[in-house]
């Protein structure tokens, strides 16, 4: 199976903006999709649109994108609104094809349905589908399976809360959708390093902490902490904060990167762990 998918709007095109932006937001799921297709084994041809100044040569871009490939099925990604502004209430998800193309309708549901039950996001208008004549894309590609996907709404707090809570699960959900069988993330191995003793100091100090040293602590400890044995207070805001401070770097480099407030997180993780595992 080959897939062409593409994202809505373009670089000088811009698409919905609220609580998040549509083009932002629309590359990121797919290339998300793109790359979970390609390591199933999946053709994929994926295309963000960068040089058109107006929708309709935006429009025509991207269809001609699709139509000069040899493919199996379109699909474009885009990020709905409505209007009045910003409210709480989930709007929800939905799949967009050519009104009377009867065999691409399963798709379309199929697809919403993914992204419904993969995030809790509600399924509008019964099936998650929307027969549409008005739309460029859908009117233009050539091969019969053309969809338009609307991830959710961007101006619903609850819609975008479960977008950004369920990212990974909602790509997965679709890239599965639509070659029609399940994608199942990889497993990942519990990390069981021999870490010294905590009582070694010189083992931890600070100023002798290189990333790799930090990716260990910090794989444990979370192993740890996900398995529901860390504490619920400081570990979680530790790490928060060491990604929003960019002090997660590059993985595996025996190097010193930040060294000191690596050194200071990855203690303080790790002897929390070791607190709330000694205390059960």
């Amino acid at each position: 199976m080959t897939v062409a998918i593409s994202s809505g709007h373009g670089l000088h095109v811009p698409g919905a903006r609220g609580l998040i932006d549509e083009v932002t937001e629309a590359r990121r799921v797919t290339d998300r999709v793109s790359a979970i297709l390609r390591d199933t084994g999946v053709r994929v041809n994926a295309f963000h649109e960068n040089t058109a100044r107006n929708q309709r040569d935006n429009v025509n871009a991207i269809v001609r994108h699709h139509n000069n490939l040899q493919r199996d099925i379109d699909v474009s990604v885009h990020f709905n609104s409505v209007a009045g502004g910003t409210r709480d209430a989930g709007i929800g998800t939905e799949v967009m094809y050519r009104t009377g193309n009867a065999t691409t309708r399963p798709v379309a549901s199929r697809v919403a349905r993914a992204i419904a039950g993969a995030s809790g996001l509600i399924l509008r208008r019964g099936d998650g589908t929307f027969p549409s004549t008005a739309i460029g894309f859908l009117n233009n590609t050539n091969i019969s399976c053309a969809i338009l996907i609307e991830v959710c709404f961007v101006n619903s707090h609850t819609d975008v809360r479960l977008y950004q809570a369920h990212f990974e699960a909602i790509c997965y959900a679709i890239a599965s959708a639509i070659i029609g069988r399940a994608i199942s993330p990889p497993a990942v191995a519990p990390i069981t390093p021999d870490l010294p003793p905590m009582n070694d100091t010189a083992a931890y100090e600070e100023d002798d902490m290189t990333q790799a040293k930090f990716n260990i602590m910090f794989d444990i400890a979370m192993n740890a902490y996900l398995a529901g044995v860390a504490t619920r207070n400081q570990a979680p805001n530790d790490f928060n904060n060491a990604v929003n401070r960019g002090l997660i770097s590059d993985v595996r480099q025996d190097e010193p990167v930040n060294r000191h407030a690596l050194g200071a997180f990855g203690n303080r993780l790790v002897e929390a762990v070791l607190r709330e595992t000694n205390a059960k």
